[in-house]
């Protein structure tokens, strides 16, 4: 049998890892990307900072550390940004399909309205408008 793929089953492998983590299996392998895009970005930054670990245990690579994690970090929040951006419009335009959706579906149910159920919500009106007028002409 196999495992729905939903993540809101419990038994669901990205569930549990979102229980864990806070975040599905889908949404590590996006973030994992990102760094990875990141770090090719600061590639030479990177190489620079590698080179002076390399030359001397006692090297002080501050600077070189500074300027590489500011590269990092400016292309990887970039980088997430755009990707929330694009997830964002995604779901709205789930949410705006699904209401259209909806709105299809309710307006065929009307217009093919249960005699029965037509007439009480007639009644319905009724009643309250009587209600109404009984209430406020005092």
């Amino acid at each position: 049998k196999k495992m729905a793929m939903d993540e809101n089953n419990p038994n669901h492998p990205d569930s549990m890892v979102k229980k864990l983590f806070g975040r599905s299996q889908a949404e590590e392998k996006v973030m994992e990307a990102i760094k990875l895009r990141a770090l090719e970005l600061c590639h030479e930054k990177h190489m620079r900072l590698i080179r002076c670990f390399k030359s001397s245990w006692t090297a002080s690579c501050s600077e070189e550390h500074k300027e590489f994690t500011g590269c990092f970090h400016k292309h990887r929040d970039a980088l997430i940004a755009k990707y929330m951006e694009r997830r964002a419009q995604k779901l709205k335009e789930q949410l705006e399909r699904s209401i259209a959706e909806k709105d299809k579906r309710h307006r065929k149910n009307d217009d093919t309205q249960h005699p029965t159920k037509c007439f009480h919500q007639q009644l319905s009106v009724k009643s309250r408008l009587y209600n109404a007028r009984w209430c406020c002409s005092g």
